[in-house]
């Protein structure tokens, strides 16, 4: 699934657009990162808190997008595996 955009073509999905499209599949990346559901759920809004706090980081390619979400979820999940 990939966000669609409520803003102009080219600037970088709204929150709104990344939340709509990847709230449900951000904690089962995270599960799949070995983290318990409880642990995927509280790493989902640690995900989020990045990406209010960083929207420059977001690409405008929707697949790109992905991909850092992606990141960010690996991220956090590795931090709080130590």
């Amino acid at each position: 699934m990939t966000p669609e955009r409520t803003a102009h073509p080219t600037a970088p999905p709204t929150f709104e657009d990344l939340y709509r499209a990847y709230a449900a599949e951000l904690p089962k990346w995270l599960h799949r990162y070995r983290l318990s559901a409880q642990e995927a759920e509280d790493a989902a809004q640690e995900v989020w808190l990045v990406v209010v706090a960083n929207p420059e980081r977001i690409p405008t390619d929707p697949t790109e997008a992905q991909k850092e979400l992606r990141r960010m979820a690996w991220t956090i999940a590795r931090a709080m595996q130590r």
